[in-house]
């Protein structure tokens, strides 16, 4: 429910033609692997639009860490 409702508005901002998209830390509650359809969906979207969305993502380091990561998609 969380995705669907980040995608939601991310393309209402892309619909007022908004330059930068920040959705909040951790928004994405999945690595990057695992959410990669989801992420790869968004980074089109905003690249038609000439948008850029920064999104909260937990990344991992090699010890099996986690860190509050902030990833950038779309048109930069």
């Amino acid at each position: 429910a969380t995705l669907a409702r980040y995608a939601h508005l991310t393309q209402q901002a892309l619909k007022k033609h908004s330059q930068w998209i920040v959705l909040p830390e951790a928004a994405i509650p999945f690595h990057q692997v695992e959410a990669k359809n989801y992420l790869d969906h968004l980074a089109i979207q905003a690249k038609q639009k000439h948008s850029v969305l920064f999104a909260g993502i937990p990344l991992i380091d090699e010890t099996e860490n986690y860190y509050n990561g902030l990833l950038m998609l779309g048109h930069y």
